[in-house]
Formats: structure tokens, C-alpha cells, sequence
């Protein structure tokens, strides 16, 4: 059974991993790793991979054990699927064993946009909230410029009002 993966799905694929490294749930290397299975280890149009992580670790340039975690967060967050691969072993004297050999990965079609925000001990700090007088600005550029103009009042207003509440704690602490 072939699995396809268009050039399309693959550039969404990295468009979320990109999204996800900005808000911090996934590392460089890990972004790193999955470009290297989307476009230097699976053949074009399928989506499925064959490839040991020495493999993986070298295309990517990094450790065995960094391209072993990356898979298994990749694996977590939903972007690929790990098949493990067993073959018997025939001994002399009739006796078989069985050994594992290169994993496959499965590439997700897509992924869910509900991924949990929580930081799960993987090396990926949580995401965290940023406000500047630039987003006050940008949420308010939608309005109109006075619009804009008004909230950058009242956001230099409040920071005003704030340091001098600083200033008065410190002329009367001192």
C-alpha cells in the first residue's frame, strides 16, 4: 500500500513546524530533522520513509541520541508515525530468529492545529506571552490610524502612571 504525500502537504508540514518553533514547542534540531525526512530522505510524492537515525542523525548533522529524541517528539506532536521493522533470521539447524532492522516513518498528511501548549520535559521551553506597545498598536491598526493612535495614548498614559508610582514608592522609601 502506497501512502502519498504531495510537495503541498509537506511544505504545510514544515509551515507548522516553523509555527511551532517560533512558539517554542519544538527545538531547532528537531525543526532541523524533519525538514531533512520532508525533503532529503523520502522520495518525492510518498509519504513514507525508510531510514536508521545514524541515517537521519547524519543527513541532519547532529548526534544519534539528538535525532533519536527529535523522532520521538515528531512522533509526539503528530507529525509522523513510527513503524518498527522485524525480519526472522534463519540459523543453521533450523532455528529462526528475529531482529529489527531500519524503522519506517509514516508522514502525517496533517496535523492537528490543537497541539497541547504545555511543555513536556522534551528540551522546548512553554511558549510565552509577549506584549509590547507594538501589538497594541497592530490589534488596533485594524480600526483605523486613530484608533491606533488612541491606544498608544492610553498604553504611554498607563506606563507613565506606573512609573511614577514607581518614583513616589522611592522618594518615600528613601
Amino acid at each position: 500500500m502506497t501512502y502519498a504525500l504531495s510537495a503541498l502537504q509537506a511544505g504545510a508540514l514544515a509551515t507548522r513546524a516553523r509555527l511551532l518553533r517560533r512558539k517554542r514547542l519544538l527545538t531547532a534540531h528537531q525543526a532541523a530533522l524533519l525538514d531533512v525526512m520532508l525533503w532529503t530522505a523520502r522520495k518525492p510524492g510518498s509519504g513514507m520513509l525508510t531510514a536508521s537515525l545514524a541515517v537521519l542523525a547524519r543527513l541532519a548533522g547532529q548526534a544519534r541520541s539528538t535525532a533519536a529524541e527529535g523522532v520521538r517528539r515528531l512522533e509526539e506532536l503528530g507529525f509522523l508515525q513510527r513503524i518498527r521493522r522485524r525480519v526472522r533470521v534463519a540459523w543453521v539447524g533450523g532455528a529462526t530468529a528475529s531482529r529489527q532492522v531500519a524503522n519506517a516513518y509514516r508522514l502525517a498528511a496533517e496535523v492537528s492545529s490543537n497541539l497541547r501548549e504545555t511543555h513536556t520535559g522534551s528540551g522546548a521551553r512553554p511558549a510565552r506571552k509577549q506584549t509590547s506597545i507594538l501589538t497594541y498598536v497592530t490589534e488596533a491598526a485594524g480600526q483605523g490610524r486613530v484608533a491606533a493612535l488612541e491606544a498608544l495614548e492610553k498604553v504611554r498614559a498607563a506606563r507613565l502612571a506606573a512609573i511614577s508610582r514607581t518614583k513616589g514608592a522611592l522618594v518615600c522609601n528613601s
